[in-house]
């Protein structure tokens, strides 16, 4: 099959991507096999592909249908990809189009312009992305004296958010580096294991042995992954205000979510399968193997549900925190301007979440945010010095930051009652129930009292 010349510039950048680990054959071979050609081709056709990933790894095929991780000692192959299931172990390169969908791709020339982009991604991309923001972006940009029309304001707002999606991804990566990892299966019984056919059939040869440690190493993994998802001594959480919360929520998701991922791969499947396979449910003992297989899928349960919390959670409180920053950043004028709006989402929270809407966390939220605001007012009073520092300060100021820590707090009790009256309209719906005093703090007599 005779190749176009964009086919050939594509397999070109593919062989500059895994040489010398595969050679010019192979990639000719990989690009001319009908399927891959047919990708590329769509690749190029109006309205079709928009971009394709080039994977060279192991292939290891879940029961879910989805790749795993390969064993690293297992040969690697060239496959195609449109990136949305493959796990990404090894190296990858990828072709996007740069044009609009419904423009062709002419096959007879090289890619001009760049219509057509090729790039790379290791096994760490997000490592790749944060070094590249924090290392070469980021103050490539602090160093660009010409803003053109953008004042300082859209200056600090945007490069405000370029420290919070860098801060996220440094938290990502934080994440997956401390993720959780199951004992491994020992060699001798994983051969014994890939022996048998896949699936398993309803009754498996008997192996004594084999069933005792594959026992062991469940009752193991069960021990581990309850640990991990329900720590003793959970780690502390860095800030005691509503970023705090927001923080708290993240971490537990991303727990659960890492308990899933292992709970579900390939090797608990065939471990789990295997075990109920070879028992014998009237057999007195096999008992123990039968509580533990209840155990397992116990855990699966809580696991799943405990993950849909986490996630419900984060996903409500995440729109919470545009209106949160002024709280740490803003003066309280500035936090005056966007108490409608926290409100709001605040009682949104509380009418339609499905976990976080309880009269405990509601209040705990509350009191989150109050506790922020009173730090904030104390900040502004005493510009981050001590309270003796006060003395010092110009009279006329010091009673205009007062008097502004005075509007915060009527305008924040204000607000709550709006909101409540609100709710109040709808009766059958959920109300702002909770105990005023608990959750309105007087902000200015806690700030007083702090002075002291």
């Amino acid at each position: 099959m005779a190749l176009s010349v964009r086919h050939r510039w594509c397999a070109s950048k593919i062989l500059e991507s895994f040489a010398p680990e595969i050679t010019d054959e192979n990639v000719q071979s990989f690009i001319r096999q009908d399927e891959n050609n047919r990708k590329f081709r769509d690749l190029f056709k109006p309205n079709g592909l928009t971009r394709l990933f080039v994977y060279y790894q192991p292939i290891t095929s879940g029961d879910n249908g989805n790749v795993s991780f390969g064993n690293k000692k297992e040969p690697s192959t060239l496959f195609l990809s449109e990136g949305e299931s493959e796990a990404l172990s090894r190296k990858c390169c990828y072709f996007v189009r740069n044009v609009s969908p419904n423009e062709q791709l002419s096959e007879d020339k090289e890619p001009d312009q760049g219509d057509l982009l090729f790039g790379e991604l290791s096994g760490h991309p997000l490592s790749s992305i944060e070094s590249l923001l924090s290392n070469v972006y980021k103050p490539m940009i602090e160093a660009c004296g010409d803003w053109g029309k953008v004042d300082d304001e859209q200056k600090n707002d945007f490069l405000g958010e370029m420290d919070h999606f860098i801060y996220n991804l440094v938290e990502a990566l934080k994440s997956l580096a401390g993720g959780l990892e199951l004992t491994p299966i020992d060699p001798k019984w994983s051969d014994e294991l890939n022996k048998l056919p896949q699936p398993l059939p309803a009754v498996v040869p008997k192996n004594d042995a084999m069933k005792s440690y594959f026992e062991g190493l469940l009752e193991k993994w069960c021990s581990e992954i309850s640990n991990y998802k329900d720590p003793k001594q959970a780690e502390p959480i860095q800030d005691e205000g509503p970023k705090g919360e927001l923080e708290y929520w993240r971490n537990r998701m991303q727990r659960l979510t890492s308990a899933s991922e292992c709970k579900n791969r390939l090797d608990c499947i065939r471990v789990k399968d295997f075990l109920q396979k070879a028992t014998n449910k009237t057999d007195s003992s096999n008992s123990n193997i039968s509580l533990l297989l209840k155990k397992w899928t116990q855990i699966d349960i809580q696991i799943t549900e405990e993950q849909n919390e986490a996630k419900d959670n984060v996903k409500y409180l995440f729109t919470l925190e545009r209106f949160i920053e002024p709280l740490y950043t803003g003066t309280p004028s500035v936090i005056v301007d966007t108490l409608p709006a926290l409100m709001n989402s605040i009682k949104m929270i509380h009418t339609i979440a499905r976990y976080y809407n309880t009269r405990e966390k509601m209040t705990n939220l509350f009191q989150k945010i109050t506790d922020q605001m009173i730090k904030n007012c104390r900040n502004c009073i005493t510009g981050g010095e001590s309270p003796d520092a006060l003395w010092d300060e110009k009279p006329q100021q010091l009673v205009r930051q007062l008097e502004s820590c005075l509007k915060l707090n009527d305008a924040y009790q204000e607000q709550y009652k709006l909101t409540k009256k609100k709710l109040q309209q709808m009766p059958r719906g959920k109300q702002f129930d909770f105990t005023p005093e608990q959750i309105l703090e007087s902000l200015i007599f806690s700030v007083a009292v702090s002075l002291n």
